[in-house]
């Protein structure tokens, strides 16, 4: 049987590896084994694309835009379709092939039962490679590593940066998964395994085999060398794996992963801990250190996919009311923000079941107008200026690099696109809409007493949670909101009704809550040092909008209910004219104490509230934004600043300190004697 044509396809997404990119179209050209063609693929980067197409396509270099979902998957998926080959072979943008790679590769495919092949990835250390690093985790830079086979063999899946496949077998299955695998920079993987699965379940026999001989040598740059890189890395690995098993056979999905862990990595550990007793080598130690923390990251990466798997798979039962989710025929879920603002979502984004979860008061089935556009797909930005590479930015747009999220300010719409959790995104964008339209978002407990609103600002575990519950036993109490709503510059404060997250300490006010069946939460006692290392892993979870809403959802540190489900039988108050409002603080004092403030007072105190309250990505948008004058600091405060002095135009502004020894029960039980005394004042009425 004669040798294949070979088509090589390389995917490339960033300029910043244009050097790379060069030098692996040069690797090809020159093998002994020429290819048939090389097929350049960008992945949604004009500049890119035209550099590439002005300066390597050629007779033998084809270059074209991916014309699929952005990523890799997307990106390969648009060069085996314009292969001519009879194989597609996959080398990495940042890799160099050994001269003769396509020979080694080539040769195999004369048997008509092999499939696929991979060879050999060996890493090209920009700084060396790290003394701590294990050999075995070589995947974690995508490279080989030791627990592969030394010599030709079947194996499940090759690596991505060097492996080959039939072309014809590849379309016939589908090609790789888009929803699988990398998008830019991102950690993710995985998409390689699912298609290897794929092709031997649709052609049993067939056999995908490991070539050493067939070496590439992969650029490895000193950032991917850092402890924070490969604790990222492993985590995601195992949140692949698991999308990996819920799309495929479970069983292969893991067995070479199986024998990767019961025999390398222990062989792994034995080495390197006999090597620090003989030769007295700490590097060594550490070494063995690395392979059981790079285990434990991915076994938990990979039970946080499969929880989030069996969340996904029960979400539209109908008993989950807080997690259940319908697909619009239209695409887009829309969101009316008080008749001010309209939040359209695309259905398909990656964090759309969330913000349909937090936005759930707001939902209408009717379209609204497109103020806020939510969507995956982030926007061109030609000769964008840079920012320490942590913002790319232009006069109307903000692209937040590695959180991999863009915001678009025009005058008359906002957009935000990602492919993460996009809350944190939205929060500070929906009160900036809101500000144009007379409105201003604050952070406070909201709630009317016969008619008349009342708002509570205050940091969190100030007690508002526990104060609200008080006061809906009470005659003439209605619930707005525990956490935002939202003040108009006509004096209407606009209530939010969002879930409340209620917490081991509510047990006693909220008792209904906690009965019957429920997820487990920690003691009180431990509550605490829970919410802080939430606070600490809440900026890697975001980049993951399905992890993100399960943490929300599963964390021990909350649960997460509706109002109707916490004030079961008493109707919300959706708005009413402010009467009053009483910023909570706690203090170092003995007792309570009570002091009238003015509105310039409170204004400032409602501003820096608001803003020290939100999540801390929320907090990066804000500064993002100001610092490249796409919203600069002076509009932002300024402009918020005269709807909340306008809104509190002639209403009573009081300070309520509370002790900070109170716990949040005796908190609020002041707090709602404290208001019950101000009624007669504050909404001219006296109470029973």
């Amino acid at each position: 049987m004669t040798d294949p044509r070979l088509s090589v396809i390389i995917c490339a997404y960033t300029m910043a590896r244009w050097d790379q990119l060069v030098e692996a179209v040069a690797s090809v050209h020159a093998q002994s084994t020429p290819a048939a063609e090389v097929v350049v693929v960008v992945d949604h980067n004009d500049e890119l694309l035209e550099r590439a197409g002005g300066v390597l396509a050629d007779a033998a270099t084809v270059v074209l835009p991916n014309t699929q979902r952005r990523g890799l998957a997307g990106a390969r998926n648009t060069g085996v379709e314009a292969a001519t080959g009879e194989v597609v072979v996959f080398l990495d943008d940042d890799a160099r092939a050994a001269p003769r790679w396509l020979e080694e590769m080539s040769k195999h495919y004369r048997d008509p039962t092999v499939i696929g092949v991979g060879g050999l990835v060996v890493p090209l250390w920009a700084s060396g490679a790290p003394d701590w690093f294990p050999p075995e985790f070589g995947w974690v830079v995508g490279c080989s590593y030791t627990g592969q086979p030394e010599h030709t063999a079947v194996v499940r899946n090759p690596i991505g940066a060097n492996m080959s496949f039939r072309r014809d077998p590849v379309l016939a299955v589908g090609g790789f998964r888009v929803e699988v695998g990398r998008v830019g920079a991102d950690a993710l993987g995985g998409e390689e395994t699912e298609l290897s699965i794929r092709l031997a379940q649709h052609h049993p026999g067939s056999r995908i085999l490991h070539e050493p001989a067939a070496v590439v040598h992969h650029h490895v740059p000193g950032d991917r060398g850092r402890w924070a890189y490969f604790r990222r890395r492993c985590w995601a690995e195992g949140l692949s794996k698991a999308q990996v098993s819920r799309l495929s056979d479970p069983i292969r999905a893991l067995g070479s992963e199986r024998a990767y862990v019961s025999r390398a990595l222990p062989l792994g550990v034995a080495r390197d801990i006999r090597t620090s007793v003989a030769d007295r080598d700490r590097r060594s130690l550490t070494r063995a250190g690395a392979i059981v923390a790079g285990l434990a990251l991915t076994t938990g990466g990979y039970a946080t996919g499969i929880a989030r798997t069996r969340r996904t798979i029960t979400q539209d039962t109908p008993e989950n009311t807080m997690q259940g989710h319908q697909m619009p025929a239209s695409g887009w879920h829309n969101f009316d923000i008080h008749g001010k603002v309209g939040i359209q979502v695309a259905a398909r984004a990656p964090g759309a079941p969330q913000l349909q979860a937090m936005l759930a008061c707001f939902a209408t089935d009717r379209e609204v107008p497109a103020d806020i556009v939510v969507s995956e797909r982030p926007e061109p930005m030609p000769d964008a200026a840079l920012l320490e590479h942590e913002l790319a930015y232009t006069e109307t747009a903000v692209r937040f690099v590695r959180e991999r999220v863009q915001l678009v300010l025009e005058e008359d719409q906002y957009r935000v696109h990602g492919a993460g959790e996009l809350l944190t995104s939205l929060v500070p964008v929906l009160d900036r809409a809101m500000v144009n339209r007379g409105a201003a978002m604050i952070h406070a407990a909201t709630v009317a007493y016969q008619g008349q609103a009342i708002a509570l600002p205050a940091a969190g575990g100030t007690g508002k949670t526990s104060t609200v519950a008080k006061l809906m036993r009470r005659e003439g109490w209605t619930f707005m909101g525990d956490d935002w709503a939202f003040l108009s510059d006509d004096a209407q404060l606009l209530g939010y009704e969002k879930p409340m997250f209620i917490k081991p300490h509510h047990k006693e006010i909220y008792p209904h809550l906690f009965e019957g069946a429920r997820k487990p939460l920690v003691p009180v006692r431990l509550s605490r040092g829970v919410g802080r290392v939430t606070t600490v892993v809440h900026p890697v979870v975001i980049r993951y909008p399905r992890v993100a809403d399960l943490s929300r959802r599963w964390s021990p540190e909350h649960r997460m209910v509706t109002a109707a489900q916490a004030f079961p039988g008493r109707k919300p108050t959706t708005a009413a004219p402010l009467a009053a409002a009483v910023y909570i603080e706690r203090f170092e004092g003995a007792r309570s104490r009570l002091v009238e403030r003015d509105p310039e007072w409170m204004v400032d105190r409602m501003l820096g509230n608001f803003h020290i309250e939100m999540a801390s990505f929320s907090q990066q948008v804000v500064t993002g934004l100001a610092a490249s004058s796409v919203l600069p600091w002076t509009r932002w405060v300024e402009d918020k600043a005269t709807v909340l002095l306008k809104a509190l135009d002639g209403r009573p502004c009081h300070l309520l300190q509370v002790p900070s020894v109170y716990t949040p029960d005796e908190a609020s039980d002041d707090i709602v004697e404290f208001l019950e005394e101000l009624l007669p004042s504050l909404v001219g009425t006296r109470t029973e």
